[in-house]
């Protein structure tokens, strides 16, 4: 891998057609959002070696909690933003704590 940008996920749920392992082999980072089925995730995660660092990027609330229960435990790093997290902490039976709004406003 020379830095470039193997592959893109449209707005969609891209399934595990969609996935090429080879383009990730000898990747230090993998970086996928909340667009792919279940099926595309196990493909990803069956194609990751344990050095590979996994990403994800929640993409919308509505999104963010279903996607997340396929990867978390395999997830090294998590970009959401606020409501995002919000939603991922209800998804994880957490509750979010020390926002300066009402969690129940950002769902």
């Amino acid at each position: 891998a020379d830095g470039d940008l193997v592959g893109g996920v449209f707005a969609g749920a891209a399934d595990a057609a969609a996935w090429d392992a080879s383009a990730v082999a000898g990747a230090r980072v993998v970086v996928v959002d909340a667009n792919l089925s279940k099926d595309a995730y196990a493909a990803v995660l069956a194609a990751l070696d344990d050095a590979t660092e996994l990403w994800f990027e929640p993409t919308s609330t509505a999104k963010a909690a279903a996607a997340f229960a396929e990867i978390r435990h395999r997830c090294d790093v998590v970009t959401p933003n606020e409501a995002e997290l919000a939603a991922l902490l209800r998804a994880c039976g957490g509750a979010p704590v020390g926002f300066e709004r009402d969690a129940a406003a950002l769902a």
